[in-house]
C-alpha cells in the first residue's frame, strides 16, 4: 500500500473530528475520497483503509464525551457527589431540564453546597464504591417540600460511563503518581455528600476515567474476540443414553453422534410419547456438560401456528424507557442464542419442540441462509444494521474481531446446533418444509419399539419391573423403596403391554403414554377398582390421540382396546438360550404360554367416546 495511507487516514480523521458526523456519513465521505483514480489502490487496500478509519471513528465517538468533559473543566466548578439514593441517579419520574439530580436538606452543609452549584458545573457521581459517570448541572436549584423537610435540588444531566470505574482503580492510579494527599476524598468514613474538587485534581481524575474505560473497552473486545475464536472449531460429541431414558434401538445414539459430528442440525421425528423432546433436552444438557467452554446453555421453546419471523428473528418494538412512541430492535428466540441482552457473545443451542406446528417458511425464512452457512443482513437497525453472520475457520481473524466487537452482528458458528422435534401424526406439515430447509438437518426417527416378537407374541418384558434385561421401568423407577408407581406396574405390566399393542394397531404412541397411564392408575383414589382407574386413564391419555381419525376408525380403535393377546415376559433369545443349555436334546419351550387382556370398562369408554368424538356405537355391541 502507498506510504500515503497513514498520513491520509490521519488527515481524514482530523478533518472530521469534532464535527457532528454520523458513522454512515463518515464512511460515505471517506469512500468518495479514496476512490480517486489517482490513488490507484487495490480493493484490499481500500477495505483495510475503511476498516482503520472505522476504528478511528469509533475511538473518536468514544472519547467525544471526555472531550466535552475536559472543555467543561476549564470554565466551571467541579464537585464529587457521594450518593446513596439510587433514585437520584435513576428518578422514577422525569426531572425538569435533566435526567438525574442532587438533593439535600435546606440549611445543612450539604444543602448549602448543592445550593451553591451553578449551571454547567461538573459533578462526578460516586455510588456503591464506583464512579458511574459525570454530569453537568442543567438548571438553577429549586426548593421542594418533602413532608416536614425542605429540600434543595439541583437538576443535572448524567452521562453514564460504559463501565463504572471502581474505587480501587482510582486509588491505584493516584498512588502510582504519588498523590496520597488526594486519597481522603475517596476513603474518609465521614465523606460529605457533595465536595468541591480542585481543577487540577479534576483533570487528573478525568485522565484516570478515560484510561480505565479504554482498557475496559479493549479488554472486553479481546475477550469477545477470543470467545468467538473458540467457537469456530466445534467439539467432538459422544452422547450416551441418560439414566432416565431407555430406547429399544441400539443404533439411535450412533445416529445422533454421527449427525452432530458431521455438522448437521437434528430433527427428531416420531409418534407422540416416544421421548423426542426429552432426548433433545438430554443431549443438549450433555453437550453443555462436556463442552462447557464452547456451549454455554440451551434454550427450549415450543412452536405455534402463530409464529412469525418476529418471534424467531425479532423486530421493532416500543422502548421500555420512553413514552414518545420510539421503537427499537428486539431480538427473537433465534438471535438470543448468540448474544445476551447486554450484547455479550454466547452460544446457546436452540430446541424447538413440535417444529411442524409453525408455518416453516413464514417463521424461519431468514434463517435458511444462515443454516446454509451464509450470512444475511436483516431489515432492522440499531447503531448499525442487524446482521446474522456465519463464522467458521475460513473467516479472517480480523473479520472475526470486527464481528465480535459489534453487538449488532450475531455470529453463528459450527459449535451451535438447532434441535427440532416433529410429531409424525401431522405428516402433512412435515412435507411443507422446503428442501433447502430440510437439507440442513439430519432427520432421526424415534419410533415405537417392536411390540411383537417374530411369533406375534406381545413383548411384555419391555414393561416388566425388576427384569433381568434393560427395559423401560429401568428408566422410570429410581432405586430405593418400592413406590405406588412400582407396585402398580408390577401388578399390571402384562395388561399394559397388551393395551399398548392394542392402541398401536390403530394409532402409534410411544412409551411415555404408558408411563402416564401407570402414574394415573397409581394415583387413583379408588385402589379397589383397577378397571375403572385404567379406563379413566385411557380416556385421559389415549383418547386425545384418536382425535382427527375418521369416525369408523375411532370406533374400531376403541373396540380393539380390550383385545386378548398372547405375551411373553422375557426376551425370546433369553428363554431359548437358557433352556437349550440345560438340555440340548429338547426343543425350546413354547413362547405363547400366557394370554391376557386389559381390564377395561368398555361401556364407560364407548359412552365417553360418543360424547368426545360425536360417534355412535350400536346397542348390540355395548358390552361391559
Amino acid at each position: 500500500m502507498p506510504a500515503l495511507r497513514g498520513e491520509f487516514v490521519q488527515w481524514t480523521v482530523e478533518d472530521l473530528r469534532g464535527k457532528s458526523t454520523s458513522k454512515a456519513d463518515y464512511r460515505t465521505i471517506l469512500a468518495s475520497i479514496i476512490t480517486d483514480e489517482d490513488l490507484s489502490w487495490s480493493a484490499d487496500d481500500l477495505m483495510a483503509l475503511v476498516e482503520t478509519s472505522d476504528r478511528q471513528f469509533s475511538r473518536r465517538r468514544e472519547l467525544a464525551d471526555f472531550s466535552e468533559l475536559y472543555r467543561l473543566l476549564e470554565d466551571h466548578d467541579v464537585y464529587w457527589a457521594t450518593q446513596k439514593q439510587s433514585e437520584e441517579l435513576d428518578p422514577p419520574t422525569n426531572v425538569e431540564s435533566g435526567n438525574a439530580y442532587l438533593e439535600a436538606t435546606v440549611g445543612t452543609k450539604a444543602g448549602d453546597t448543592v445550593e451553591s452549584t451553578a449551571v454547567g458545573d461538573v459533578v462526578f457521581h460516586y455510588y456503591n464504591k464506583e464512579v458511574i459517570g459525570y454530569s453537568a448541572v442543567a438548571a438553577e436549584t429549586i426548593k421542594i417540600e418533602q413532608g416536614a423537610e425542605r429540600k434543595v435540588r439541583a437538576p443535572v444531566h448524567l452521562n453514564r460511563f460504559e463501565s463504572p470505574v471502581h474505587r480501587s482503580t482510582i486509588e491505584r492510579a493516584l498512588l502510582s503518581v504519588g498523590t496520597e494527599d488526594d486519597l481522603p476524598l475517596l476513603v474518609q468514613p465521614g465523606q460529605e455528600y457533595l465536595s468541591r474538587v480542585p481543577q487540577d485534581f479534576a483533570r487528573r481524575l478525568t485522565d484516570i476515567f478515560a484510561e480505565a474505560l479504554e482498557k475496559s473497552s479493549n479488554r472486553g473486545a479481546t475477550e469477545q474476540s477470543s470467545k468467538l475464536a473458540s467457537l469456530v472449531d466445534p467439539p467432538s460429541f459422544d452422547v450416551s443414553t441418560p439414566d432416565d431414558l431407555y430406547f429399544d434401538n441400539d443404533d439411535l445414539l450412533d445416529q445422533v453422534n454421527a449427525a452432530l459430528n458431521s455438522g448437521k442440525h437434528i430433527i427428531f421425528t416420531g409418534p407422540p410419547g416416544t421421548g423426542k423432546s426429552k432426548l433433545a433436552k438430554e443431549l443438549s444438557r450433555e453437550a453443555v456438560a462436556s463442552a462447557a467452554d464452547q456451549i454455554d446453555d440451551w434454550i427450549f421453546s415450543t412452536a405455534t401456528a402463530e409464529w412469525t419471523a418476529y418471534d424467531t428473528i425479532g423486530g421493532y418494538m416500543p422502548t421500555a424507557q420512553q413514552d414518545d412512541g420510539a421503537l427499537e430492535f428486539s431480538p427473537g428466540q433465534f438471535l438470543r442464542c448468540f448474544r445476551t441482552d447486554d450484547g455479550e457473545l454466547t452460544n446457546q443451542w436452540l430446541i424447538i419442540d413440535e417444529l411442524n406446528r409453525s408455518d416453516i417458511d413464514k417463521a424461519f425464512g431468514q434463517v435458511f441462509s444462515v443454516l446454509s452457512e451464509d450470512s444475511v443482513e436483516l431489515p432492522y437497525e440499531r447503531d448499525n444494521p442487524i446482521q446474522i453472520e456465519w463464522v467458521d475457520e475460513d473467516t479472517d481473524a480480523r473479520q472475526q474481531t470486527r464481528i465480535a466487537a459489534d453487538s449488532d452482528r450475531y455470529p453463528v458458528t459450527p459449535s451451535w446446533r438447532l434441535i427440532g422435534t416433529m410429531n409424525t401424526a401431522d405428516k402433512a406439515s412435515l412435507y411443507e418444509m422446503s428442501y433447502a430447509f430440510m437439507r440442513r438437518f439430519s432427520f432421526i426417527h424415534v419410533g415405537v419399539p417392536a411390540l411383537f416378537d417374530e411369533n406375534s407374541n406381545v413383548r411384555a418384558w419391555l414393561l416388566k419391573p425388576d427384569a433381568t434385561v434393560d427395559n423401560y421401568p429401568d428408566a422410570w423407577i429410581e432405586d430405593g423403596e418400592p413406590t405406588q408407581f412400582h407396585e402398580t406396574l408390577v401388578e399390571l405390566y402384562t395388561q399394559l403391554a397388551v393395551l399398548w399393542a392394542n392402541i398401536n394397531e390403530s394409532r402409534p404412541v410411544g412409551p411415555a403414554i404408558i408411563e402416564d397411564i401407570v402414574s394415573y392408575v397409581a394415583a387413583y383414589d379408588d385402589s379397589e377398582s383397577v378397571a375403572e382407574a385404567l379406563s379413566y386413564a385411557v380416556v385421559s391419555t389415549v383418547f386425545p390421540q384418536f382425535e382427527g381419525m375418521r369416525p369408523e376408525d375411532q370406533k374400531d380403535a376403541i373396540r380393539k382396546l380390550n383385545t386378548y393377546r398372547d405375551y411373553i415376559d422375557q426376551p425370546l433369545e433369553e428363554r431359548s438360550d437358557s433352556d437349550t443349555e440345560a438340555d440340548p436334546t429338547k426343543d425350546a419351550p413354547e413362547t405363547t404360554a400366557n394370554a391376557t387382556q386389559p381390564e377395561l370398562k368398555m361401556t364407560l369408554l364407548k359412552r365417553t367416546a360418543e360424547d368426545m368424538f360425536g360417534i355412535e356405537f350400536e346397542d348390540a355391541e355395548d358390552g361391559t
